[in-house]
């Protein structure tokens, strides 16, 4: 962002200290409520630091800024927000530059803008029913929503957490019963999660729904092809800055399986810090929709020396690099990943010798797959047509035998029944 003038710099500062807190409407998500998802499993007991209302407050960061550069921010977004219509272009630097769009109560304003969310149209929540109609999924999601106690701030009260979880099971499955063409993946909770703690129900139901239908579609998909083709362009990016570094992965077969949870949920699997991940959604959702592979490119670049130091081992590599430090520095990342956005922009890195390399062995490998399913499929059309005919000749013979047996019974009854009812000793 642009610094302020020093002309300006008075004005901005008495303006911005009258800025009053905006109220959250992620307070009421909060609140405790009875879960509706039996499955859910209760939480084990912990500390709980309660707000003088009786329910939690997500500590993401404060709604009043509290340093010169981000009361200037808010100024800057408050009048990107103003603006007549609202300036989305200035609103998606403010959002990019380091700090991001400062707190959360913003980004309840912002964040359904810069994707052009549709917040007035919301389709209402599916009853228990419906979810459980669609068992495979609904189960799944349970699973997974059952396993995501680590991504809630420490603290928060353990009805509080069963109450998110319970509305965070209603959220993945509201957006999946509407857009059945999606494919529900393990992750995906982890994005909707990010959104829940920042916003109502219907908010997130708005953002997270247009997400999967564009940012997020490929990853929605029956199968990982699409997503294995996007997790490629990594390779060409880190060859561009570190030639050598690339070789040292590629020698080792390290593939891009070491990536796949930063980018299918955003790093919020990855980051821990609630604070962090909203930073990164903030990056993300003003930026091009392959952002998060190339900051993926940008963290492989900064754990080079690691990587190096790790050998010539593939596990040893991936065990790395799937170990986040504590200490990462966030906002250079995130800039090195827009240095490296500008430097080699999708069109041309898409191209690119390698990138075509490696989709070329993606798209050869699921042929494979197709292959050996319609194989196997033939296979197993073939056997019940075979079961089929062995089944309809015995019902014919079965029915042959039937008419046969019922012609002769006939005749002979006809023919030989009063001949053979006179030998009858009973008869008179």
């Amino acid at each position: 962002m642009d610094s302020v003038s020093d002309d300006e710099s008075s004005e901005v500062i008495e303006e911005s200290s009258t800025v009053e807190p905006t109220p959250t409407s992620t307070d009421s998500n909060l609140r405790p409520t009875s879960p509706r998802h039996r499955l859910l499993d209760p939480e084990p007991p912990r500390s709980s630091q309660e707000d003088e209302d009786g329910f939690f407050r997500v500590p993401d960061d404060d709604v009043v800024p509290s340093s010169y550069v981000e009361k200037n921010k808010v100024v800057a977004i408050e009048k990107a927000l103003a603006s007549d219509p609202v300036d989305i272009m200035a609103l998606k630097n403010l959002a990019i530059s380091r700090g991001g769009l400062v707190n959360k109560s913003l980004r309840q304003r912002v964040w359904p803008l810069l994707i052009c969310a549709n917040t007035n149209n919301v389709t209402p929540k599916p009853s228990q029913e419906e979810m459980e109609a669609c068992s495979k999924t609904y189960n799944q999601v349970v699973m997974d929503v059952n396993r995501s106690s680590s991504r809630f701030p420490p603290g928060i009260d353990d009805t509080v957490r069963m109450a998110v979880k319970d509305k965070l099971v209603d959220l993945i499955m509201r957006v999946m019963l509407k857009n059945k063409q999606l494919k529900y993946y393990q992750g995906f909770h982890d994005v909707c999660i990010t959104f829940l703690l920042c916003m109502d129900e219907d908010l997130a139901f708005a953002m997270v729904e247009k997400l999967a239908m564009s940012y997020m579609r490929e990853y929605l998909d029956d199968t990982m092809e699409r997503t294995s083709l996007l997790l490629n362009t990594i390779y060409p990016l880190v060859n561009k800055c570190n030639p050598e570094l690339c070789e040292h992965m590629q020698r080792n077969d390290l593939g891009t399986i070491f990536a796949l949870s930063w980018v299918i949920t955003w790093f919020s699997h990855v980051l821990g810090d609630i604070k962090r991940i909203m930073r990164v959604f903030d990056f993300f959702l003003a930026s091009h929709r392959m952002m998060p592979v190339y900051l993926s490119a940008a963290f492989v670049l900064y754990r080079e020396q690691d990587i190096f130091d790790a050998g010539d081992e593939m596990g040893y590599i991936h065990k790395c690099l799937s170990t986040m430090p504590s200490d990462l520095p966030i906002e250079y990342l995130l800039e090195r990943a827009g240095d490296l956005y500008l430097q080699y922009p999708p069109t041309e890195i898409s191209r690119d010798p390698m990138l075509i390399r490696l989709n070329r062995e993606v798209f050869e490998h699921f042929n494979r797959i197709d292959s050996q399913n319609a194989r196997r499929l033939a296979r197993a059309n073939s056997d019940a047509r075979g079961r089929l005919f062995v089944r309809m000749t015995m019902w014919t013979v079965t029915a042959v035998i039937g008419v046969a047996i019922a012609v002769l019974y006939h005749a002979y009854s006809e023919n030989d029944w009063h001949h053979l009812g006179a030998l009858s000793p009973f008869s008179s």
